[in-house]
């Protein structure tokens, strides 16, 4: 079920000390963010993250701090965007989990982003098909290629998912390595995503896609559902 806290989230954006590249204020927006609360009692915060500085950005690391309604913390969580490097301009998808049952005195949070300046990639990945499934059990498949349309090996591939239902709010995230995981120039290679929680899985309208590579990576890709799929 989806935790209903009276967030007014508030994002920080400090510098990382180990690095001569360091983030400021104005290197990324927060588009969105949702809560969602599982069926082990734990607590799941979904977020996508935008680079919009004027460089690509990567080792990017979200710093949670959940607080109390007096503004006092409960606890810290961390996570790395689902996407390896972003682009300047490019968004990508995270999840944080927040390993601590005790989330019912959680009133608002604080966000702490650190990054390394990284390196921009092409767009030269293409989903060329993508065929989503809910099967009879309750778990949601999606099947698909990806193309690599560049010069070079695109090593240690990577398709991420993000689902959402039909109020535009964050189900899941979840990731599955390409088969083979390293691209050959001008080949494709297959995937297959499971998202296997079967009591929000039904809930599902559409999704979004990234193709990411240690070299290339792809434009998002978004999928709408028919309402009888």
């Amino acid at each position: 079920m989806k935790l209903e806290i009276p967030l007014v989230v508030f994002v920080i954006i400090v510098a990382n000390m180990d690095t001569a590249y360091s983030s400021s204020q104005s290197d990324f927006l927060v588009r969105r963010t949702d809560t969602i609360l599982d069926n082990h009692g734990y607590l799941h915060l979904f977020g996508e993250l935008k680079n919009i500085s004027k460089e690509p950005k990567n080792n990017i690391v979200i710093f949670v701090t959940f607080l109390d309604a007096r503004g006092m913390p409960i606890g810290n969580a961390s996570a790395s965007t689902a996407t390896r490097n972003l682009n300047s301009g490019y968004t990508s998808p995270f999840e944080v989990l927040f390993l601590n049952k005790n989330v019912s005195n959680i009133h608002d949070f604080s966000l702490q982003i650190k990054s390394d300046r990284g390196v921009e990639k092409n767009y030269l990945l293409k989903f060329t098909s993508v065929r989503p499934r809910l099967d009879i059990f309750g778990f949601y498949y999606i099947y698909g290629k990806v193309l690599n349309n560049g010069n070079e090996t695109a090593s240690n591939s990577v398709i991420i998912a993000a689902f959402y239902d039909k109020n535009g709010t964050t189900i899941d995230i979840t990731k599955a390595m390409t088969e083979p995981v390293n691209i050959s120039s001008g080949s494709s290679a297959s995937f297959s995503i499971l998202m296997d929680k079967k009591e929000v899985s039904y809930k599902i309208t559409n999704f979004s896609l990234i193709a990411d590579s240690d070299r290339y990576l792809s434009p998002e890709q978004s999928v709408h559902m028919p309402k009888d799929h």
